[in-house]
């Protein structure tokens, strides 16, 4: 009995961790999947009959005709989607 209770007690951290272990919820601490990001909604009419009247459109003008932050357009240039304007250049209208 004595040789019991000195195993138990060397043990004792372990053990005394057992109800919370086997309430333990891994997937508690998983991290979430990753969302993909979706697509942006087509071009109205509207917005496709302005991009062909005007075959230079500014940085600006596309920040604001279509709501997106500066960082997206600079991301879009940075990935070679999206020609950066000259300074001082002039627009086509």
């Amino acid at each position: 009995m004595v040789i019991l209770g000195t195993l138990l007690l060397s043990f004792w951290p372990w053990v005394s961790q057992l109800p919370k272990l086997a309430n333990y919820n891994i997937s508690a601490t998983t991290k979430p999947a990753k969302q993909k990001r979706r697509l942006p909604p087509a071009l109205t009419a509207g917005e496709l009959e302005f991009l062909e009247a005007r075959r230079f459109i500014s940085e600006w003008d596309l920040m604001r005709f279509f709501q997106i932050s500066e960082s997206t357009i600079y991301n879009c240039i940075r990935k070679a989607q999206l020609q950066p304007t000259r300074i001082g250049g002039k627009k086509t209208v």
